[in-house]
């Protein structure tokens, strides 16, 4: 494996890193997290993670720590720790009808599947609030009569390695948001993501709706 790794913490992308989990072994650089399977213990459960560094090596690793997901940017650290990464992003849109100016941005801890999101009007009105990606996960055994008459996970197939763990995440690519104003006023959107495994960092667009019946359209730009 290559030490000439890209870093991650890129002043326009990263926010901050954190929630570090101590590993041993793994030289320091950036990647993804591609999936993350459960091995139950008597004391605590283990966490696996298969990472793809950005030098296109491949490393599993096996945490204590539950909180990271699948498709998360993350960082090894040069003391060998797994790292968190904040990212964050922007978007804008306009009131209709009237055409009044909003500026949108959001902030996520998981690699842009679940966050913050924030909308600005142009009056001055601002709203606040969570945004979530529609995901499902399928246990690894409802694969099994797939493999039936094959070897498991198809791969001499070509079409890509399939996940040893116990579950798979499937993104929808629909991201929903209720945000609110300081006076109490609602504003609920759903967008459509141009790349579902990036969260929000790959860009997307939809619409959000205030209670008096305004609608805001609204476009996310790739965030790298």
């Amino acid at each position: 494996m290559k030490n000439s790794l890209i870093p991650l913490c890129v002043a326009a992308l990263v926010a901050a890193c954190s929630s570090y989990s101590p590993t041993a072994g793994l030289p320091p650089g950036g990647g993804f997290v591609v999936s993350v399977g459960v091995l139950p213990s008597a004391d605590r459960n283990l966490y696996r993670l298969l990472l793809r560094m950005d030098s296109g090596a491949t490393r599993t690793v096996d945490l204590d720590d539950p909180t990271f997901f699948p498709d998360e940017r993350v960082e090894v650290t040069s003391d060998g720790r797994v790292a968190h990464l904040s990212t964050m992003g922007t978007g804008s849109g306009s009131v209709s009808p009237g055409g009044e100016a909003v500026k949108f941005s959001w902030k996520s801890t998981d690699g842009g599947i679940s966050g913050t999101m924030s909308a600005a009007l142009k009056d001055g009105q601002s709203f606040s609030g969570p945004y979530l990606q529609v995901t499902s996960t399928t246990q690894s055994q409802a694969f099994d009569p797939l493999w039936s008459g094959w070897e498991p996970g198809w791969s001499s197939w070509g079409w890509g390695a399939f996940p040893d763990f116990a579950s798979t995440t499937h993104y929808s690519g629909r991201v929903m948001a209720n945000l609110q104003a300081a006076d109490g006023q609602h504003m609920r959107c759903h967008f459509h993501l141009n790349h579902p495994f990036e969260g929000m960092g790959g860009g997307g667009q939809g619409q959000c709706q205030l209670k008096s019946g305004r609608s805001v359209d609204a476009v996310f730009p790739p965030s790298a």
